[in-house]
C-alpha cells in the first residue's frame, strides 16, 4: 500500500513538474496568474450573484444563498479539515518551480479554489442545468491555473474538485427538496432547469430576437391585417401557404410553419379566433399554453409572441396579460427546451400591462 502511494506521489510530482515548467511560456506566464487571482473571481461571482439578487424572482434570491452556503462548506472542508489533517507541503515551499504568484500560507491539498468553484459549476447545474456549459469549464481553466502558476500538485486539484463536486450536488438537491416542502414549491424547477424567463418590449415582431415567432392567427391559418400581415409582408405568401395547407385546425390549437424570408426557424400560427372573429381569455390561454407546447417540442429556446386577441377581438389588453403570462408560468417547469418568452407589444399601453403582470412574482 506505501508503495502505492509513494508511486502516485511521484506521477503526481512528475506531471506537476511537466506542467509548470515544460509547458511554461510567456503567454501562460502572463495569462495564468490574471487567471487564478483571487480577486478577480471574487469580483466575478460578486457581479454574477448581485445580478441575480437584484434582477430576479425569490426563487433564484434563494439559490444565491444556497451557492453562497455551499462555498462556505467546501471552504471549510478544504481549508480548515482536509489541509490540517493531509498536511501535504505546498510544491513551491519544497522544491524549485517556476512561481509566478505568491506560494501561500497552508498546505496543499486539496486545492480550496477547485473545491469552491466545482461545488459552485455542480450546484448550478443541478438547478440551472445549461449554467454547467459555462461554470464548469471556468472551474477547469482555474483550477489547471494553480498548477502553472506554482502552488498546488494536479492530484491537489483533482481532490478538490471530487470534494466540490460532491458538495455542489449535495447543496443542489437540497435546494430542490427546500422548494418542495415550502410554499415556494409551485416554482420548483424540474429536472434541473429553472423556470421559463418572461421579457415585454414594445416593437415590431418580426424583429424579435428570437428562434421563432407567434402569429395571431384564424383557425383558417389565412394572414389578413395585423400581426398576420406584417409577417406576411416581410416573410413573403409562402407562409401563409404553407400554413394554410395544414388547416384549418380548432379554435385554441397552434401549428408552425416555414418561416420564408424571415430569420426564424418557424412560425407558430396560433388560433385565437374563428372565423367570426371573436375570442375571449379562456381561448388566448388555452392558444398560449398549446404555442408554447408546440415551441418546446420543436426544440426552441426562445420564442417571441404578440397580445393574442387584442386587435379585432376585441380582448382587454390588461386581461391578456394575465392569462397569457399565467399560461407561460403554469407550464414553466413541464418546458424542456424553452428558455425565454418575449411579449412583443404594440404601445405604451399594452407594454406597460405585460410589465405589471410580470413583476407579479
Amino acid at each position: 500500500m506505501l508503495d502505492l502511494i509513494s508511486w502516485l506521489v511521484a506521477i503526481d510530482k512528475s506531471v506537476f513538474l511537466f506542467i509548470n515548467k515544460a509547458l511554461a511560456n510567456p503567454a501562460t506566464d502572463f495569462i495564468m496568474p490574471l487567471i487564478t487571482a483571487d480577486l478577480h473571481l471574487k469580483l466575478f461571482y460578486a457581479v454574477c450573484l448581485g445580478l441575480i439578487l437584484v434582477k430576479g424572482n425569490n426563487q433564484l434570491r434563494w439559490a444565491v444563498i444556497f451557492s453562497l452556503l455551499t462555498v462556505t462548506i467546501t471552504d471549510q472542508l478544504s481549508s480548515a479539515v482536509l489541509k490540517p489533517l493531509l498536511a501535504r507541503p505546498r510544491p513551491c515551499r519544497i522544491m524549485e518551480v517556476h512561481l509566478l504568484v505568491g506560494c501561500g500560507a497552508g498546505f496543499s491539498m486539496p486545492s480550496s479554489h477547485a473545491a469552491n468553484l466545482f461545488g459552485q459549476a455542480y450546484f448550478f447545474k443541478i438547478i440551472a442545468s445549461r449554467s454547467a456549459y459555462y461554470l464548469i469549464p471556468l472551474a477547469v481553466i482555474v483550477a489547471i491555473s494553480r498548477i502553472f502558476v506554482g502552488v498546488h500538485y494536479p492530484g491537489d486539484i483533482m481532490i478538490g474538485a471530487a470534494l466540490g463536486t460532491v458538495a455542489g450536488f449535495g447543496m443542489g438537491h437540497l435546494f430542490l427538496l427546500f422548494f418542495k416542502k415550502t410554499k415556494f414549491r409551485i416554482t420548483l424547477p424540474k429536472e434541473g432547469k429553472m423556470p421559463v424567463r418572461i421579457e415585454a418590449l414594445e416593437g415590431d415582431i418580426t424583429k424579435a430576437k428570437t428562434e421563432a415567432i407567434v402569429n395571431a392567427a384564424n383557425n383558417h391559418l389565412w394572414m389578413g391585417s395585423g400581426v398576420a400581415g406584417a409577417i406576411k409582408r416581410r416573410g413573403g405568401v409562402e407562409i401563409e401557404e404553407d400554413a394554410v395547407s395544414k388547416g384549418p385546425i380548432k379554435v385554441g390549437e397552434a401549428v408552425e410553419s416555414i418561416a420564408g424570408k424571415l430569420p426564424y426557424k418557424y412560425i407558430i400560427h396560433a388560433a385565437g379566433m374563428g372565423q367570426d372573429l371573436k375570442t375571449d381569455e379562456h381561448i388566448v390561454y388555452e392558444v398560449t399554453k398549446n404555442s408554447l407546447l408546440l415551441a418546446d417540442r420543436l426544440k426552441l429556446k426562445s420564442l417571441a409572441l404578440p397580445s393574442i386577441g387584442t386587435g379585432v377581438g376585441g380582448l382587454p389588453v390588461e386581461l391578456c396579460a394575465k392569462r397569457m403570462i399565467m399560461a407561460v408560468r403554469e407550464l414553466s417547469n413541464e418546458l424542456k427546451h424553452l428558455e425565454r418568452v418575449v411579449f412583443v407589444l404594440f404601445g405604451q399601453a399594452a407594454l406597460e400591462s405585460f410589465e405589471s403582470e410580470i413583476k407579479r412574482d
